[in-house]
Parts: C-alpha cells; sequence; structure tokens
C-alpha cells in the first residue's frame, strides 16, 4: 500500500504539496524500502488531508499507522547491520557472528508484540537461519577483535576450535620464520595476536550497536 502510494503522489504531481519529498523503493537498495515507510510516516497527516481534499482517501484505507510505526522500528537495526556490514574502508569479518546473534534475539516474539508484528518476526527469523551461514572463517575472526579475545560470544566447542586453528597456523608461522614455537610460546603467541588485532581491528570512525555484552571482562 505504501509502495502504491507513493508512486501514486509521485505520478500525479501530489508530492510537490509535501513538506518533504516521498521516498521511492528501489529494488537493488534494500535500505529503501525502510526509507519509503519513514517518508509516509512522518508525513502521513499531511498526506491524509491531501488525499482527502481528492475524495481519495481510500488510497490509504490499508494502512494502519501503528502497525507502520512497529515495521520501522522493526528495520531499523537491519540497516544499521547492512550498513555495518557492507563498510568498504573498515574490516567487518569479525562482526558478522555478533550481528547474527543480534539479529536473532531481535526476532524473539515479545508478549507485547502486535500480531502483525510477530509474524513478522516469525518470517524473518527463518530467513535469516535460512541465509545468514556462519563459517569457520567468521569465527577464527574473532579472535582477531580486540575486544573479544577470550571468544565469550561463542560456544565451548568453537572456543576449543578456534584456539587449536589459531596455535597450528602460529606454530606455522614460527617455522617458516626459524623460530622456536616453544621459546616464550605465551609471550610470543600474546604479542603475536596483538599484532594481528591491531592490523585487522582499527576502529571504525562509525559507532554501530553495542556489543559490549560479548566483551572481553
Amino acid at each position: 500500500e505504501c509502495k502504491s502510494l507513493v508512486t501514486y503522489f509521485k505520478q500525479s504531481s501530489l508530492h510537490l504539496k509535501l513538506e518533504k519529498s516521498l521516498k521511492q523503493e528501489s529494488e537493488t537498495r534494500w535500505n529503501s524500502k525502510l526509507e519509503m515507510l519513514e517518508s509516509v510516516y512522518n508525513q502521513f497527516e499531511l498526506i491524509k488531508d491531501i488525499l482527502n481534499d481528492k475524495n481519495e482517501l481510500y488510497r490509504i484505507e490499508n494502512i494502519d499507522c501503528d502497525i507502520l510505526l512497529d515495521l520501522i522500528n522493526f528495520l531499523k537495526i537491519f540497516k544499521e547491520a547492512s550498513n555495518c556490514l557492507e563498510s568498504s574502508k573498515n574490516p567487518t569479518l569479525h562482526l558478522v557472528i555478533p550481528w547474527y546473534k543480534t539479529l536473532k534475539e531481535h526476532c524473539k516474539i515479545s508478549q507485547h508484540d502486535s500480531e502483525v508484528l510477530k509474524q513478522i518476526k516469525k518470517i524473518v527469523n527463518e530467513k535469516i537461519t535460512l541465509k545468514y551461514k556462519i563459517e569457520e572463517l567468521h569465527k577464527l575472526a574473532i579472535f582477531f577483535n580486540p575486544k573479544m579475545k577470550q571468544l565469550k560470544i561463542l560456544d565451548s566447542d568453537d572456543i576449543l576450535w578456534v584456539k587449536d586453528q589459531i596455535r597450528e597456523h602460529y606454530s606455522l608461522i614460527c617455522e617458516v620464520n626459524n623460530i622456536d614455537s616453544n621459546d616464550d610460546n605465551d609471550d610470543l603467541y600474546a604479542e603475536s595476536q596483538k599484532r594481528l588485532t591491531k592490523k585487522l581491528c582499527k576502529k571504525s570512525s562509525r559507532e554501530f550497536i553495542d556489543f559490549s555484552e560479548y566483551y572481553d571482562s
């Protein structure tokens, strides 16, 4: 309904009567759907007045503002996730698992949710499980996040696997560089981790959602 409404306003030049232009959805830009919904919601009363003057209120009779607001609030975090994970200027591999867990948590149904929102959460949660694949590389990348070196975000089996993989690769690095991996191993291991985390996880100039519950103590 919102998409049809925006199209109608654009084609009939009614958008010129609005304080701000309505945003059209783009098939190639997922976040444009949220922008479209927000543009309709933020000017809904003015849209209603314009349509009332033209005896065309039927065009918004199926748009429930409460549901629209629920949907907008639900989608905002997905915009934040996509902006963060699509960054081309900062490392993002170590953020895949934190965002996965955050989005899954966001989709948990609450008793306070409307029936429509419950259905939306159920569908989106299933889509995340189906489409959002966690690979071994994502688990390894957690180790190189300076704030998550204790790997609290992973389950116990994955923690053991990551540590084994890191030590195995560390031994190979020592071998290639003619370093005895048994000499002061803990100090060398810690220093190696420090150097790698500094290179791989430069702090982004943009602040995204708080993952502090997974940070080291």
